[in-house]
Parts: structure tokens; C-alpha cells; sequence
């Protein structure tokens, strides 16, 4: 909000424009849902994508990337976890695009 309209933002409180913000998201993914529903299926694909990103990838990034974490980096599992995350993530790009 601060890029497209700063006057705005610095008169806003950031609660009021979070809440706004929320209330604005909602309403129009509630429209596209009415409008296209097939829509609802792209945001159910999109939500898997981004869970498996969360399950499968950022722990292997925080494995890499935290000291206290590293000695957890180069064991087999944690390899097989990031590999099947990336195996789920190219099937459901696969799966959007066909």
C-alpha cells in the first residue's frame, strides 16, 4: 500500500489497513468463486502448491541456512524430503497446466 498510495498509508492506521486489506482479498476471491467456478479449483491447486512449499522445501532451506540447523543438511532423509517435495510440486504445475 505504501507504494501505490503512500498519503494513504501514512493516514491509516497498519490495523485498519490490514484489516482492509483482508476484508478487500476475501470479497474479491469470493466474486471470482461466484463468477468462474473453476476458479475455485486453480486456488485449491495454488494452496496445495504453496503447503507443499511450506512442508517439503522451506525445511531444507532452513537446514542449509541456520547454523544450529546444519548438521541436519546432507542426511538422506532430509534429501528425500526435498526431493519428493519438488516430485509433488512438478505434478501439481503438471496437473494445472494440462
Amino acid at each position: 500500500m505504501r507504494a501505490v498510495a503512500p498519503g494513504f498509508a501514512e493516514r491509516t492506521s497498519p490495523a485498519a489497513m490490514r484489516w482492509g486489506i483482508y476484508v478487500f482479498i476475501f470479497v474479491t476471491a469470493v466474486a471470482a468463486g461466484i463468477a468462474n467456478p473453476s476458479i475455485l479449483d486453480l486456488i485449491s491447486v495454488i494452496g496445495g502448491i504453496f503447503i507443499t512449499f511450506l512442508v517439503y522445501i522451506v525445511p531444507m532451506l532452513l537446514f542449509r541456512n541456520a547454523k544450529a540447523y546444519r548438521h541436519y543438511a546432507n542426511l538422506p532423509e532430509t534429501w528425500f524430503v526435498f526431493v519428493l517435495g519438488l516430485v509433488i510440486m512438478a505434478v501439481a504445475v503438471w496437473q494445472m497446466l494440462a
